[in-house]
């Protein structure tokens, strides 16, 4: 049996955000990923089907990852910014006092 590849079926996503960010046109983000600019308008509107690997080339053309590309709400990256902070600091090896004062940021009541 045939597995089929898995898809966002209409899904919500960030991909128009993203372009617009890196200041991609439609056609050039389309000629990155190997498809028609119809294919990436729709995408955009969610009016077609995304299966996951195209998702995934979608996210390396825009330099993102797969989950920057769904809105907050469906990502699992859902950290606020000052938590993103916190992380940032630990992951860039901060000294000490800037780990402290992206800490100190953190809402630690919710």
């Amino acid at each position: 049996m045939a597995r089929k590849n898995k898809t966002l079926d209409n899904a919500p996503n960030r991909i128009r955000e993203w372009r617009d960010l890196r200041g991609l046109t439609l056609k050039e983000l389309a000629d990155r990923v190997d498809v028609t600019i119809g294919h990436v308008q729709k995408w955009e509107i969610a009016d077609r089907n995304i299966n996951y690997e195209r998702f995934k080339c979608i996210a390396k053309a825009l330099n993102v990852k797969v989950s920057d590309l769904l809105r907050a709400e469906d990502s699992p990256d859902t950290l606020t910014e000052p938590e993103r902070a916190v992380v940032a600091a630990m992951r860039n090896n901060s000294t000490l006092a800037e780990y402290i004062k992206a800490l100190v940021k953190v809402d630690v009541t919710h």
